[in-house]
C-alpha cells in the first residue's frame, strides 16, 4: 500500500534535493504533454535555493523568453493576473457573498417553518420583530404574486381584499383558471378511419 505523503517542508537536506529532481523531472514531463495535446504554448521556470545558478526551464531558455515577452506584450486587461493581495481580496468577498446567500436560505427555511405551525394553529412564545417584519414581506410577495396571477387570467382583484390589504382566493377566480385551462387541452375528435369510405 502506498504511504500518504505529507506536504510539509522536507528538513533533510538530501531528501530534498532528491524530491525537487524528481518533481522537476515529472513537471517537465506534465507540461511537455500538455503542449503538445492541447496545441498551446507554455514554458516552465524552476528556481531551487540549492541551485541558484541552475533554474530548470522548459522547453529551453530561448524559447521560455520569447513566450515571456509575447505575454508582457499583452494589454494588462488581458492577462488576467492579480498580486495575492487582490487574490486574497476576491476571494474574500467571493466567501462573503456565497455566506450570505447561505445565510438568506436558511432564513426563508426558518421563515416557512414558523409559518407553517401558525397557519396549523399552533402556540407559539413571543415572536420577535424581526420575524413579524420578514413574514409580513414573505406575506406581501405572496400578495403581489397572486395579484399577478389574477391579472393574468383577466381576474379583477377589486373587493377581493382583507381587511390587511391582502388578497383572498375567491371561487370565480379559480373556476376562470380552470376553464382557461380545459380549453387549452386538446379535445377529442373522432378518428377518421372509423368512417367507412364513401362508395
Amino acid at each position: 500500500m502506498r504511504r500518504k505523503l505529507k506536504l510539509q517542508f522536507i528538513e533533510n537536506r538530501t531528501a530534498r534535493k532528491q524530491t525537487y529532481r524528481k518533481r522537476k523531472k515529472g513537471l517537465s514531463k506534465k507540461v511537455g504533454e500538455m503542449s503538445t495535446l492541447c496545441d498551446v504554448q507554455v514554458c516552465t521556470l524552476i528556481n531551487s535555493p540549492d541551485e541558484p545558478d541552475n533554474p530548470a526551464i522548459w522547453p529551453s531558455p530561448s524559447e521560455a523568453q520569447a513566450l515571456v515577452e509575447r505575454f508582457e506584450a499583452l494589454p494588462h486587461h488581458k492577462k488576467n493576473i492579480m498580486d495575492q493581495t487582490a487574490f486574497l481580496a476576491a476571494e474574500t468577498k467571493k466567501q462573503k457573498r456565497n455566506l450570505l446567500k447561505q445565510n438568506k436560505e436558511n432564513r426563508e427555511i426558518e421563515l416557512k417553518v414558523l409559518l407553517g405551525k401558525i397557519l396549523n394553529g399552533e402556540v407559539l412564545g413571543e415572536i420577535c420583530v424581526d420575524d413579524l417584519r420578514d413574514l409580513y414581506e414573505i406575506l406581501k410577495a405572496r400578495d403581489e404574486m397572486l395579484e399577478e396571477r389574477h391579472k393574468l387570467f383577466g381576474g379583477s382583484t377589486s373587493g377581493t381584499k382583507d381587511a390587511n390589504g391582502f388578497i383572498k382566493e375567491d371561487k370565480t377566480t379559480s373556476v376562470a383558471v380552470e376553464a382557461s385551462n380545459e380549453a387549452k387541452q386538446p379535445q377529442n375528435l373522432p378518428d377518421l378511419n372509423e368512417f367507412p369510405p364513401e362508395e
